[in-house]
């Protein structure tokens, strides 16, 4: 029974810490969100722009594996 409790107990500890902003292993999450945001913003940029090289490329794929692209 007191293994229970120091276990609850512990595990609260850790979960208050980590509501408090105390947790040593949280992390840089502010960088983590600018560089998933940068790479999206980069990656819609990057086909807009180059969209017909795109398309260009996997009709040949779609034309060397399957024969033609489906559907078209």
């Amino acid at each position: 029974m007191r293994a229970l409790i120091r276990c609850t107990n512990a595990r609260l500890t850790a979960v208050a810490r980590r509501a408090l902003g105390d947790d040593p292993e949280r992390g840089d999450v502010q960088g983590w969100a600018a560089l998933g945001g940068l790479a999206a913003v980069s990656t819609v940029v990057m086909v807009a722009k180059y969209q017909e090289l795109l398309v260009q490329a996997m009709s040949k794929v779609a034309d060397a594996t399957l024969g033609g692209p489906p559907g078209v």
